[in-house]
């Protein structure tokens, strides 16, 4: 579950990164930019809302999930092979 977690961050600096050369490229020649954005991303974009979600909020549940697994496997060692 960490590793599914960790790897969402590359990919949406990844999908980040496409949609700003998307974009640019776009504003050379005139395209629609919003190919890249999710259907509530070009309604944001639309009505001029901030889009900028810092990456690293994903930190925080990451955090309680490996917190709260840790302390399941150490109470998980307390207890005897014929109870659980």
């Amino acid at each position: 579950m960490f590793l599914g977690e960790l790897m969402c961050l590359p990919a949406y600096g990844i999908k980040t990164l496409l949609a700003e050369r998307k974009e640019k490229k776009a504003a050379l020649t005139d395209d629609n930019p919003d190919i890249l954005l999710s259907p509530g991303g070009v309604k944001a974009k639309k009505l001029d809302l901030p889009t900028n979600i810092n990456p690293l909020l994903i930190a925080i549940p990451a955090s309680c999930d490996f917190c709260g697994s840790s302390l399941m496997f150490v109470a998980l060692t307390m207890v005897p092979a014929s109870v659980y």
